[in-house]
């Protein structure tokens, strides 16, 4: 029998070491494409704590991460970029988007980055990562409401219809582009539980899987449109319901 490194055998890992942030690399001869964020404009609530980091996620434009907390990754950069070429191959030029399950907003500001000039709402049901997000929208293009911010973020359950999003595409039928990265694992049986909710709720479906994602995005999306999220790789037809059940 061998025990797991990471758990010791407990079924789930404590996050009780103390972690260094990291220090930035600096390349000179490097020049970022796109433009710059507004900063933390000397507002005290866009100071970065001591338990987290402010990192860089495209261009200049940087997003607020727990040091020790679920972040940003690979899977969010792909979402995006796919939702956004194609997008870009139909046409769109300043596309009403919305990103199901936000998170910090990492896929949420890759979009707005790639469509400077599209609309764009996210929902997030967990409140420290909807907070996460606001900071990271308002540090880089203003809290929406202000002259240069187009972008939205509503502390809600994407299961459920939101007046809020409703509200946001008045006047149109739908959105043009849907993005979501959902969470991979069963609630039991897999995977290792990561110690704090936050965490478990990005990699577990304590509120629903893909399935819940492809049913909120058919709810809002016009037609034509686009809907692109990540899923775990799975035997052929785990997931093969959720698209057709919900006509997305």
């Amino acid at each position: 029998m061998v025990t797991c490194p990471g758990c010791s055998g407990k079924g789930e890992i404590v996050r009780g070491v103390k972690v260094k942030k990291k220090v930035a690399k600096s390349y000179p001869s490097f020049v970022a494409p796109g433009p710059d964020p507004l900063g933390d404009q000397g507002r005290s609530h866009l100071i970065v704590d001591d338990d987290e980091e402010l990192c860089y996620l495209v261009g200049n434009w940087k997003i607020y991460q727990h040091i020790k907390r679920h972040r940003y990754s690979t899977d969010d950069i792909v979402t995006s970029w796919i939702a956004c070429e194609e997008g870009k191959r139909l046409g769109y030029t300043t596309p009403l988007m919305l990103d199901m399950g936000c998170g910090i907003g990492s896929i949420l500001l890759l979009n707005a980055w790639q469509f400077m000039d599209a609309k764009i709402i996210g929902i997030e049901a967990q409140t420290e990562r909807y907070r996460a997000a606001l900071r990271s929208v308002e540090y880089n293009i203003g809290a929406f409401g202000s002259e240069q911010s187009r972008v939205l973020v509503v502390n809600e359950d994407l299961r459920s219809i939101s007046e809020a999003v409703k509200g946001f595409c008045d006047g149109h039928s739908g959105f043009d582009i849907v993005t979501g990265s959902p969470p991979y694992f069963p609630p039991t049986g897999q995977g290792v539980n990561p110690g704090d909710f936050e965490t478990t709720g990005c990699l577990f479906e304590l509120r629903g899987g893909v399935e819940e994602y492809c049913k909120a995005a058919a709810r809002y999306l016009r037609r034509p449109s686009i809907a692109v999220t990540a899923i775990k790789s799975e035997p052929a037809g785990s997931h093969c319901g959720s698209s057709s059940s919900s006509n997305c």
